[in-house]
């Protein structure tokens, strides 16, 4: 991991007086990005931004930022991290599925939308996370396979019908969506993963 560290003095010194703190992000990112790097933190005034941060805080004078420090990774080592939480994560996700459904089955949507909204939002999460992970170690042969590309186009096709049941109203179906579609979905990735993890550990792969 790199990191740098900036005083005000130093941006102003650096990107000019009349630069915003959304200017700097901009140009650092830039920067960063010539060493084959990416962002994976802003801390302004000793305070981690997150992405709508960042956004809020983007038209600010330099004259309100005391310190600013930038942390950046290889995107390699930063998916390396993601894939590790996943795979401690998705079991967890499949106990979630498996108890939502039969509570859905049983009693209908009531008090249970914000548990459904979650796991969608995670699953979405999930399968954006699997699309950075097939980028960056696309040289493994798991990624490679029909398997993994089968399991991503499942998992996109399950979100989407679990969202159509939803709005149809047709709990029956959204439950049998859950219990089968989403719960295979989620033991297959947790299977794919497991396998491209322990590759990964194994061995550092071929040279960029």
């Amino acid at each position: 991991m790199s990191q740098f560290f900036f005083e005000q003095n130093d941006l102003i010194q650096r990107f000019g007086a009349d630069a915003t703190l959304g200017d700097v992000f901009t140009q650092i990112e830039g920067e960063v990005k010539a060493i084959k790097e990416v962002i994976c933190q802003f801390k302004v005034n000793g305070l981690a931004l997150n992405e709508q941060d960042e956004k809020r805080l983007s038209s600010s004078s330099l004259e309100e930022i005391q310190t600013l420090e930038v942390y950046s990774q290889e995107p390699r080592a930063i998916l390396g991290d993601v894939l590790v939480s996943w795979s401690s994560q998705i079991p967890t996700m499949i106990e979630q599925n498996d108890r939502l459904a039969e509570q859905i089955r049983f009693q209908g949507m009531e008090g249970l939308l914000k548990a459904l909204v979650e796991l969608i939002d995670q699953s979405q999460l999930l399968v954006d996370s699997i699309l950075s992970i097939d980028t960056v170690f696309s040289e493994f042969p798991v990624v490679q396979s029909e398997a993994w590309r089968s399991a991503q186009q499942q998992m996109a096709e399950t979100i989407g019908e679990a969202l159509q049941a939803f709005q149809k109203k047709d709990y029956t179906w959204l439950a049998d969506i859950l219990e089968y579609n989403m719960g295979h979905s989620l033991q297959t990735w947790m299977e794919l993963l497991g396998r491209l993890k322990q590759d990964v550990t194994n061995t550092a792969g071929p040279t960029p």
